[in-house]
């Protein structure tokens, strides 16, 4: 498959002959022979999301093409080489948001020496009068507390800084995303909670410990990824797998989510504490990565819905729905031009002091609301087995009957129970194989496709190859590595 025609290259060679690609006057003088080199050197080196070559290789192209190689068959060997699992991790990345914090815990502690003793606290609970070097607090203000970062250790920290009681109240977890409701700094009272849940270890104990959680829930998605895309299942598999790749960090978010769980049921007490501390114990922390089966609420629900690193970056189940509309379906959201009192007359005076249940609210009926609601809200039914994360992620055991809303609440697509009915009815819908061709071909060109009916039958094209093949990516990715957009040359200095 020729990379581009004759007429192509006699038009554009002077004008590739201008661009610092490393030419030698020698090559520079000759235009037959440079020609298929810049050809090939700008088609393999210049891609956004591969790599430039190296001189070593870029020699080792033009010897190859003196003896008579053809760039399309050298370019098709490089793709074999370059389009490895670490590639299908760059790309598993792109297809995630990446949270710059955890956003699950209220603070990191700091320590302070006392009589050969560490005191631990939350700098932001230290009232400002207390003198600088003095202790955070008095003896009598502290309590004796196991750390979920150290098997079997006890510290000991401030109260109010440890505040188990007050895990949960009315507004929901301590630790969970701000919003309106939860400032940050978290409100008076909220501590680090049980077993110190709430809270990151103080740096001098364990270094980079929130960046660690990010990479941890990060290379769950990474790695899954790679592993599906590598190996040519589905793309459908990455919204409805029940396998992923987990760390001991990993494994550690997914059984906090229990051990909080256990707080929001009961009073905190000295039993509760300790059936929290037998469930720690399953747990290794610097365990290295494996393939771990979820189940229950987790099951067929891919990597997107509720992994940990979908809690990191989305605090509401609106926004969840919101995001994989977008994402998955490519569904345009107009910007929110709702007001307060637009917002008051919707929801008949009863928004001052009340929550709805998001899957019941108002707004998804309301004509001025209903566009974007309807998608967002009625979503949200099938997300109620997980609390939102300003609410702790915490599993509820519960199942109301979502409804699928694309475009408008006049656009109804089915319904369903949990999550992993959400994750099949996404992969069911015709916008699904047209977005993530849409994307793919982004990330691959380096720009959104044009609407110009060529690229429009282009798109078309390379859907259908996409359909055709059992939704492969590594078989999409290759269509669109031959295609036009992205193997003709391009003058570089324009």
């Amino acid at each position: 498959m020729p990379l581009t025609t004759r007429s192509n290259r006699m038009t554009l060679g002077a004008a590739f002959l201008t661009l610092t690609l490393t030419l030698s006057p020698a090559q520079a003088s000759d235009d037959a022979a440079s020609t298929p080199v810049v050809e090939l050197v700008q088609v393999l080196s210049l891609r956004l999301r591969l790599k430039r070559l190296e001189p070593q290789e870029r020699r080792d192209l033009e010897e190859r093409l003196a003896r008579g190689e053809t760039p399309s068959r050298i370019y098709e060997e490089v793709l074999d080489r370059w389009l490895t699992r670490d590639f299908y991790r760059k790309l598993s990345s792109a297809l995630a948001f990446t949270p710059a914090a955890t956003n699950f815990f209220v603070g990191t502690l700091s320590r302070f020496r006392e009589d050969g003793q560490w005191v631990y606290y939350l700098p932001h609970t230290v009232g400002a009068s207390r003198p600088e070097g003095t202790a955070p607090c008095v003896p009598a203000e502290r309590k004796s507390a196991p750390a979920w970062w150290g098997r079997g250790q006890r510290i000991s920290i401030c109260q109010d800084s440890y505040r188990p009681e007050n895990a949960f109240d009315a507004v929901g977890y301590c630790g969970g995303q701000p919003e309106p409701t939860i400032p940050t700094p978290p409100r008076p009272g909220c501590g680090c909670g049980p077993l110190l849940l709430g809270c990151l270890p103080p740096d001098e104990e364990a270094p980079r410990m929130d960046q660690r959680f990010v990479e941890a829930m990060m290379s769950e998605v990474t790695e899954t990824g790679a592993e599906l895309m590598s190996k040519g299942r589905p793309f459908d598999e990455l919204m409805t797998t029940s396998s992923t790749w987990q760390s001991g960090l990993t494994r550690f978010l997914y059984l906090r989510r229990e051990m909080l769980a256990k707080v929001s049921q009961k009073p905190f007490s000295p039993t509760r504490e300790q059936e929290l501390v037998r469930m720690l114990a399953t747990v290794d922390l610097e365990a290295p990565g494996q393939f771990v089966e979820r189940k229950g609420e987790y099951q067929g629900s891919g990597l997107f819905l509720n992994t940990p690193v979908m809690a990191a970056f989305v605090g509401t189940s609106r926004a969840t729905m919101q995001l994989m509309l977008s994402q998955f379906l490519c569904v345009d959201f107009p910007a929110n031009t709702v007001d307060s009192e637009t917002l008051l007359t919707v929801t008949g005076g009863q928004h001052e002091g009340v929550r709805f249940e998001v899957y019941e609210s108002p707004m998804r009926n309301q004509g001025a609301c209903s566009g974007c609601h309807a998608p967002m809200d009625s979503g949200s039914g099938f997300l109620v087995g997980l609390r939102p994360p300003i609410f702790g992620s915490i599993p509820t055991g519960r199942q109301v009957e979502g409804a699928l809303y694309v475009h408008g609440a006049e656009d109804f697509r089915g319904k369903g129970k949990g999550t992993a009915a959400l994750a099949r009815l996404l992969t069911q819908q015709p916008e699904f194989p047209r977005c993530a061709t849409s994307r793919m071909f982004t990330f691959l060109v380096g720009r959104p496709p044009r609407k110009t009916a060529e690229e429009r039958r282009l798109l078309e094209e390379l859907t259908r190859t996409f359909e055709q093949n059992g939704r492969r990516v590594d078989v999409l990715i290759r269509a669109i590595l031959w295609s036009k957009p992205q193997t003709e040359p391009m003058v570089l200095a324009q």
